[in-house]
């Protein structure tokens, strides 16, 4: 008995093994689990499970013998298939290069926040004492401005902390002139306002609590939380600006607000808000949109300006003459998007902007540390005092020079398929040094065997992700399909001109005019365009084609005969030379359309070659494609697993 136990242990393997594998074709096996996954893809909506299954299964066997078919030909070698292949996968790589679990943390982080909006104060304490004249300077900060500025924060803080007014601070030290004249006064902000590290630290503060010092770039950073409230989310406008300069004197100021009021009343009195846009707002960015500004959200533009725009209620509202620091404003509300409350819908477009955000960096660090992990990388043993003297004569003598065995051509390190040498080191070290900088070779190590770490994890996705792999072999087998299709079928039918008549002639019976008519569609680019057209047709139905060559394109037409259920659902006998169809308006952008009947024929007639064409070259391309069908299973025998088949049957 204990010599049976191994043997029939085997056979179980042997059998379950065989019982997954659904169909072969030639040498080649498909799958149970890969079958289903195609056909769960594919077929959403199946009220006919046993119909809907049997049928894909004779469509997936076609498609891989074609697939195999293409393979054998080598047209996976093209250049155009290696071509397209290389660019989806750059395109689909990107989010399997980071952590997935720490990118999703942020995500709900992000959704959490962008459901409320925070009141901010601020103070502003620069590193530079010339920050007002020069606040994108990137020359070195001075010791006296670094010292003076840390003098100044000191002492903010300590008068925050002894409980002075954060409002009177903000008045007398910040630079952020725009707020320190409201008492640091910023407005709401809300996800995505601020820099990630600030955010976290204004989400974090209880109400009119002041926050620790923030360092950042350019300077030092308080910030009083003075309220909350539900985020009211983004909102597209058109304005009208009636500008002034910051120096504007009462005169000035009077005629401007005397134009906006004439303009608000003009408009209340039915003229056309963008056409006095176009020509009276002083906004330069939105002159050829009418007015219209791009959609926005919360802390892009003066709290002032926010608060009066979000306040509009309805679309098409427009609000009474308002001043901010730039002029008058005048506001047509055109749409509002309020925050997207449900996590789920709101997840890909959240994603996408904190894939977009420095914030991502945090997954993708993560993720670096996972990848060495992955790529079992292999370390080897080298002199590292000889390597950094190599690498400052390589560096700043530009020579390559060896020391005792280390040479350019020396591993240091290796992973399962690449080997990285002294010469792929001394490339990236020569690329990172900052001249006049301190080198710390061994911490550029580490940073190199990072960052080769994770190039070679992306050139070896496939090796390491079976999601990945399976995406990529998927669109390489449909676009190898789409290349052996175009050589066997579409290209071969549509060049034999002599085997289309062919088909043509036997098969004439089959290409049958039904219940059709003359006609001549007409595309407009509105729907004034149209009437126009319309009432031109009733005076001249002839003419048709000079109206269109002088409309300066707003006017298209295209003749020829169509069967009546092509262009409408009326009845034949209810169609009459000179029928005009009514006018046809698209919602999206406005063009409009509608047809012309020529000639109406109720009865049936047979379709000449050319009337019959287009149908006939789909005929014969069946034709071709099932002969070549017939062809490969004799080369590609197919057989189905009947137990596993009839499983599958069973179990929907």
């Amino acid at each position: 008995m204990k010599r049976l136990i191994p043997i029939f242990s085997f056979l179980l393997i042997t059998q379950f093994s065989q019982a997954q594998t659904l169909f072969t074709y030639g040498t080649k096996q498909v799958s149970k689990q890969e079958f289903l996954h195609a056909f769960q893809k594919n077929n959403t909506e199946t009220p006919d499970y046993k119909t809907a299954v049997t049928d894909y299964l004779e469509l997936y066997t076609r498609f891989k013998l074609k697939v195999q078919a293409a393979y054998d030909a080598r047209m996976d070698t093209l250049p155009n298939q290696k071509a397209d292949m290389l660019s989806f996968r750059k395109q689909i790589e990107e989010p399997y290069m980071t952590d997935t679990v720490a990118l999703k943390r942020l995500v709900e982080e992000a959704y959490q926040r962008s459901l409320k909006e925070i009141s901010l104060s601020h103070i502003f304490i620069p590193f530079r004492s010339d920050f007002q004249a020069n606040p994108y300077s990137t020359n070195p900060i001075s010791k006296e401005d670094s010292l003076s500025s840390l003098k100044k924060m000191q002492e903010v803080s300590r008068r925050l902390k002894a409980g002075n007014n954060f409002e009177e601070l903000a008045r007398d030290y910040s630079a952020d002139k725009s707020t320190a004249v409201k008492g640091g006064k910023m407005g709401n902000i809300t996800v995505f306002t601020l820099p990630y590290e600030m955010e976290n630290v204004v989400y974090g503060l209880a109400n009119q609590q002041v926050s620790d010092p923030v360092i950042s770039a350019r300077g030092y950073h308080f910030f009083k939380k003075t309220g909350e409230q539900p985020a009211r989310g983004r909102i597209k406008v058109a304005q009208i600006l009636i500008a002034f300069e910051p120096d504007v004197t009462p005169s000035q100021k009077a005629a401007a607000l005397k134009l906006a009021d004439s303009l608000y009343n003009a408009i209340m009195n039915g003229s056309n808000f963008e056409e006095l846009a176009r020509k009276f707002s002083n906004d330069k960015l939105t002159l050829a949109t009418g007015g219209v500004m791009p959609e926005f959200g919360i802390g892009q533009y003066e709290p002032d300006f926010e608060d009066r725009v979000f306040s509009l209620r309805s679309k098409g509202e427009i609000s009474r003459p308002f001043e901010t620091s730039f002029g008058y404003h005048i506001v047509k509300k055109i749409d509002g998007f309020p925050v997207e409350k449900d996590l789920k819908i709101a997840y890909p477009f959240l994603k996408s902007a904190v894939m977009e955000d420095p914030r991502s960096k945090i997954a993708a660090k993560s993720f670096e540390k996972q990848v060495i992990q992955k790529v079992a990388i292999k370390k080897s043993v080298y002199d590292a005092s000889a390597l950094w003297r190599m690498t400052d004569s390589f560096i700043y003598k530009n020579k390559k020079i060896s020391i005792g065995s280390l040479n350019a051509t020396s591993v240091l390190f290796s992973f399962p398929k690449k080997k990285v040498t002294v010469k792929d080191w001394l490339e990236y070290a020569r690329g990172n040094v900052a001249e006049g900088k301190e080198v710390n070779y061994p911490e550029q190590m580490k940073q190199f065997t990072t960052a080769s770490s994770v190039v070679y994890y992306r050139e070896h996705l496939d090796d390491y992700n079976a999601d990945f792999r399976a995406q990529l072999q998927e669109f390489t087998d449909g676009n190898l399909l789409f290349e052996v299709m175009e050589k066997k079928v579409w290209n071969k039918a549509a060049m034999d001109t002599a085997g289309l008549r062919k088909y043509y002639g036997n098969h004439k019976t089959q290409y049958q005019w039904g219940p059709s008519v003359s006609a001549i569609i007409f595309n407009t680019s509105d729907k004034r365009s149209a009437e126009d057209a319309q009432r031109s047709l009733q005076q001249n139905p002839a003419g048709w084609r000079s109206m269109m060559e002088s409309s300066g394109g707003r006017i298209n037409g295209d003749s020829g005969r169509f069967e009546i259920a092509q262009i409408t659902d009326k009845d034949a006998n209810k169609l009459k030379t000179g029928y005009l169809s009514p006018i046809v308006e698209n919602e999206t952008d406005k063009s409009a359309s509608f047809y012309y009947i020529v000639n109406v024929y109720t009865k049936t007639s047979p379709r000449n070659f050319d009337e019959s064409r287009g149908m006939v070259m789909n005929d014969y391309q069946l034709e071709l494609e099932e002969k070549w069908i017939a062809e490969l299973k004799k080369k590609y025998p197919v057989k189905v697993n009947q137990l596993v088949w009839q499983d599958i049957l069973t179990k929907k």
